[in-house]
């Protein structure tokens, strides 16, 4: 609101989110035997200077802008969500915390923030928070959609669990005879990504990290490793196939940058979209792209690319 009356209170209060608790209060007044939760998020990320929420007012703190790349604590680009969550603790007796765990403009591609997950969650557990979403993809099959929801699921239980210990049972279980392999994909990515210095944000196209965890050199070495994935479940097809349903954002990398000739890429595609639709992936974007849209999409710029190269 911008009326006369809410403009004088966020003057007061040193931003917009003074209405908001103002408004919001009044209306957890009138209903004590309930919470009614309102948003941390971008005009009303800071808490009033003097307001404060009422006791079944809990707070729910948005991390969209936090850096990937770096823990919530220790990164230098993470300093001012971190204040948020300091000076929203001080005043508020029921903080939540909405925090983001993919990259929601494309789903299924590679997503290394699982060496930073244990760090925030602890994080948190120690600024008052009291609960988290842990926002990840709600369309099936998304990048390692198994995994992230399986450790996420033991942060939330407990943020000091042996996090390395669930994640390894994991990929023992899922991969079998392909866990060494595909372990090390995972944590080579995430080493790569540590070694660029490259923000990574939730909204990332490729090319962003072209030069870092996705440059030619890096997805060379990814490959290796699928390869001997494969080799390793050749003989267990149920094993198999969810190596190359692990594979398909790679896949699908290689295609949106673009690696490889024409050809190679429309063979590539075709093999892609096989895999694609036995693995039950229908949707490639949070918003848009779901697959027949995305089929089309990606076979009709490999035929304008064919036409260009025409003499």
């Amino acid at each position: 609101c911008e009326c006369e009356d809410c403009k004088a209170i966020n003057e007061r209060e040193g931003g917009p989110s003074g209405s908001v608790i103002e408004f919001v209060n009044r209306v957890a007044a009138r209903f004590p035997d309930y919470d009614i939760a309102t948003l941390s998020y971008t005009y009303t990320k800071h808490p009033p200077l003097t307001l404060r929420p009422a006791a079944n007012v809990p707070i729910v703190l948005c991390s969209y802008e936090v850096d990937r790349q770096q823990t919530i604590p220790a990164g230098e680009r993470n300093q001012s969500f971190r204040q948020d969550i300091e000076n929203w603790a001080r005043v508020c007796g029921h903080l939540v915390v909405w925090d983001y765990q993919i990259n929601f403009r494309h789903l299924l591609n590679p997503y290394p923030n699982f060496h930073i997950l244990q760090d925030n969650f602890k994080f948190f557990a120690a600024n008052n928070v009291k609960g988290i979403f842990a926002q990840g993809n709600n369309h099936a099959n998304g990048e390692f959609c198994g995994l992230r929801g399986y450790l996420l699921a033991k942060l939330l239980w407990n943020p000091s669990c042996d996090l390395d210990y669930h994640k390894r049972d994991y990929l023992e279980g899922y991969f079998q005879e392909a866990a060494g392999p595909v372990g090390r994909y995972i944590d080579l990515m995430a080493q790569a990504l540590q070694d660029s210095g490259n923000k990574m944000g939730i909204y990332d196209d490729p090319d962003r990290h072209s030069e870092g965890f996705l440059s030619r050199e890096m997805i060379d070495r990814y490959d290796t490793l699928f390869d001997e994935a494969e080799q390793l479940s050749a003989g267990i097809p149920e094993i198999l196939a969810r190596v190359r349903k692990a594979r398909l954002p790679l896949m699908n990398v290689k295609l949106q940058l673009k690696l490889g000739t024409l050809e190679q890429r429309r063979t590539l595609a075709t093999e892609f979209f096989q895999l694609v639709e036995q693995a039950g992936v229908y949707q490639f974007s949070e918003i848009r792209h779901p697959r027949d849209e995305y089929r089309e999409l990606v076979f009709h710029t490999l035929e304008q690319e064919a036409v260009q190269l025409q003499p």
